[in-house]
């Protein structure tokens, strides 16, 4: 339970940060609401002194901040570092202040249209942590964070495997919420996949809308025992039999019969919710989906040839248990290099007394396995340049119908590897969409890397084995890495348009504050562009520029003030008279001078005559001084001090010239 009281930890956190109140508190860890100097907020989720010494939860502690530092997504949790407090672990991670699916509950379901919402958010984050080789393990109500604008959130990943990770956990060990733990998962926790998220899911799901876990009992025992054994109760009749299908689907024993992908269900949600039929892509079925590509490239591809040749097939089967010549039936497999290069076959059936098409069945043999293995795993190069070959080579004592055989072969052939080819190109897209989807949101938020995001792209290629070099445009196969310049050419504009966006409003939303003198404000504002940005577009050059410029300047205003707390000084201001007497500094850290000892005045740089308070900081220039003078409302001195710096500048000093006679600025 939250509270407001102050916390044992408050004196051990992190510079900058301080204790709000407590949001919560689990076995492992406590979460404390902290607000840094900025006045953000954040949850600080600090491991319990108790279990800090285990280092199993300690390895699971860091897989933790790892995994939430490499995943960027909307509806995972951010972690913006690690720290520690009193000499234990600690995450700071992004407060989210609408509480969690759980809390929501309390007071009762919720509609299915919200559940299947959310259902949607949370599945998005658990294809994107599969994406990564990442299985949450733990989704449960707790852990789903309703965040008021990005709607559900997935938190919590302590207990997060990844697959490059070994496995932490030993058999039996107690790990995730037996309410909404698959049965695989109940058996052995360390035998999880994308599936086991899935049936935690729609036990989650389950929950939202019945008001109850699926399943539940006097103790975990009894609770495991329903998992494993029976089904949960029918939802209400109000609710859509769509969704009962797919939550049902969801939670199947058999892990098989689930969703093939957490991006499967989430589909089906969203079409659950636009009154559509949902589709229901099974483990089974996605299996059979992505070897039908293979199955026409071969099984299929040979069913079809040795249909059309299966007369030939059989006399050539029919002659080996005749025959005693082994030398004569092609070619060694296991010597496949020795195969592509013989350019002539003496082929051993006779035409005159073999079946039509047998010399040329038993002349294409061997090769047409060879050709099919290679179509099979995706050696598109090696399969067309096998298809060369054979369509070069020769055969002695051929029949009268090789030829046409061959040629009806040879096109099929070609079908094949074109089929291979926009099988290939098709996962490739496939990946490079997901990839381009969480790049889309990083671009409208500045924050794109072309670099970075050209290393996922072919880091997924790679894990899926897509080997884009194996098409060829020669061959008409289709063009993946025109397809990936687009995209990143899109992504490039997405995130030029929105710093284009965010350099304007700054623009217009610190002008007000220049003018009235708060230039470090402003020039803060400015410092949220990124460099490259500023480094390459004139517009935000010339105005981030000028915000540095007058940020300069007022610091410099500050620090000589600082030096002349305390002594008297004489100050020409920027009407014609002069301020007389010593400075000070009150509670605010603002500096005054006591006018002739009678009553305190604010200093402000806006205030005091530009030439002669620049002269009294230093050395400034031309450009300088006409900044100041341009916000002091002196826009003729301004001018004619741009144009003294035209003989340093030329072009920039002509920029700001006609800036500044616009109407209106």
């Amino acid at each position: 339970m939250a509270d407001n009281t102050q916390h044992h930890l408050s004196s051990c956190l992190p510079e900058g940060l301080t204790f709000v109140r407590t949001l919560g508190t689990s076995p492992l860890s406590e979460v404390l609401l902290v607000r840094n100097q900025e006045g953000l907020l954040f949850a600080l989720k600090v491991m319990r002194a108790s279990v800090a010494e285990d280092e199993r939860i300690v390895e699971r502690w860091n897989r933790e901040a790892q995994t939430l530092i490499e995943l960027q997504h909307s509806h995972l949790v951010r972690c913006y570092g690690a720290c520690t407090v009193g000499e234990r672990p600690a995450l700071i991670l992004e407060y989210i202040s609408g509480g969690t699916l759980r809390e929501e509950l309390e007071n009762g379901p919720i509609s299915w249209e919200k559940a299947c919402r959310y259902g949607v958010q949370i599945s998005r984050a658990l294809e994107c942590l599969h994406r990564h080789g990442a299985i949450h393990r733990d989704v449960k109500p707790h852990n789903v964070l309703l965040h008021p604008e990005h709607g559900a959130v997935l938190a919590d990943l302590g207990l997060v495997l990844r697959e490059e990770d070994p496995t932490l956990t030993s058999h039996g060990a107690a790990l995730g919420s037996p309410a909404y733990m698959s049965p695989e998962q109940s058996r052995n926790p360390s035998d999880v996949y994308a599936q086991t998220d899935i049936y935690s899911l729609g036990a989650t799901l389950y929950h939202a809308i019945a008001g109850r876990p699926p399943f539940v009992g006097k103790g975990v025992g009894e609770v495991l025992h329903r998992l494993l054994h029976e089904e949960p109760r029918p939802l209400g009749n109000d609710v859509p039999s769509s969704l009962q299908k797919v939550i049902s689907v969801a939670m199947s024993k058999d892990e098989e019969q689930r969703y093939d992908r957490a991006r499967s269900m989430g589909s089906d949600l969203g079409r659950v919710l636009l009154g559509d039929k949902p589709r229901l892509r099974t483990l089974h079925h996605g299996q059979r989906l992505r070897k039908r590509w293979f199955a026409t490239s071969g099984i299929v591809a040979a069913a079809i040839l040795i249909y059309s040749l299966a007369p030939m097939m059989k006399s050539v089967a029919d002659s080996k248990v005749d025959t005693t010549d082994s030398n004569t039936v092609g070619r060694d497999t296991r010597d496949a290099d020795a195969a592509s290069q013989e350019k002539t076959y003496s082929g051993k059936a006779d035409p005159a007394t073999s079946s039509p098409g047998v010399v040329f069945a038993e002349w294409i043999y061997k090769d047409a396995s060879l050709f099919y293995w290679y179509v099979q795993n995706r050696k598109l190069h090696a399969a067309e340049r096998l298809l060369i070959d054979i369509e070069s080579r020769t055969c002695k004592n051929s029949a009268a119908d090789f030829d046409d055989n061959r040629k009806k072969w040879i096109t099929e052939a070609k079908v094949q590897i074109r089929a291979a080819a926009e099988g290939l190109a098709a996962v490739a897209f496939n990946l490079l969409e997901h990839a381009s989807s969480d790049a889309q949101r990083a671009a409208s938020n500045r924050v794109y890397d072309a670099v970075a995001f050209n290393d996922l792209v072919n880091k997924l290629w790679r894990a899926a084995n897509v080997d884009i070099n194996q098409l060829s445009l020669a061959a008409g196969h289709p063009d993946v890495k025109e397809r990936l310049a687009i995209v990143k050419d899109r992504l490039e504009q997405l995130r030029q348009q929105s710093c284009e966006d965010l350099r304007d409003k700054i623009i217009a939303d610190t002008r007000s504050l220049l003018l009235a003198g708060n230039f470090a404000d402003a020039n803060l504002q400015f410092e949220s562009l990124p460099e490259d940005f500023v480094a390459n577009d004139l517009l935000a050059g010339r105005y981030v520029e000028q915000a540095r410029v007058l940020k300069n300047m007022y610091d410099r205003f500050n620090t000589y003030f600082h030096e002349k707390i305390g002594q008297e000084v004489r100050l020409a201001a920027n009407y014609g008279s002069d301020l007389v007497g010593a400075i000070t500094v009150d509670e605010n850290d603002n500096y005054q001078i006591h006018y002739r000892g009678q009553a305190n005045v604010y200093l402000q740089l806006l205030d005091l005559d530009a030439a002669k308070v620049l002269k009294r900081l230093g050395s400034y220039s031309n450009f300088e001084l006409a900044q100041l003078l341009y916000f002091q409302g002196r826009l003729e001195q301004a001018l004619e001090k741009m144009k003294f710096f035209t003989a340093d500048q030329p072009e920039k000093a002509q920029w700001w010239v006609e800036k500044w006679l616009l109407p209106g600025k």
